[in-house]
């Protein structure tokens, strides 16, 4: 449902390059989105449809598991978080690019 729903949020945020978006793994890593795009931008994203307590420590996880990302064309890496619903209270500054509840998911 993420991959499905990435390029009309790109669309929606006035991203016009093109786009392959699919999941990644290997050996040391499972990404549940990656999208790699024309403009020399790939996105990474994780979906959490648990109960979330903290954002900070969803994008820490997806951060470690960033560094196993074969990045060989050099490009600028965003990050992604879906997740069903927010925490009432997200600390400090939001700690991804992109955190995305499933209200707007729908909307997106």
């Amino acid at each position: 449902m993420c991959r499905e729903a990435l390029p009309g949020l790109y669309a929606a945020a006035g991203v016009a390059a093109g786009v392959e978006v699919g999941a990644f793994w290997s050996k040391d890593v499972q990404l549940d989105v990656a999208a790699v795009r024309d403009d020399g931008c790939t996105d990474v994203g994780e979906c959490n449809w648990g109960r979330v307590r903290s954002v900070r420590k969803l994008a820490d996880e997806l951060d470690a598991k960033v560094r196993y990302y074969p990045n060989a064309r050099n490009a600028t890496i965003g990050r992604w978080l879906f997740v069903r619903r927010l925490p009432k209270s997200i600390n400090g500054p939001r700690p991804a690019e992109h955190c995305i509840d499933l209200e707007a998911l729908y909307r997106g």
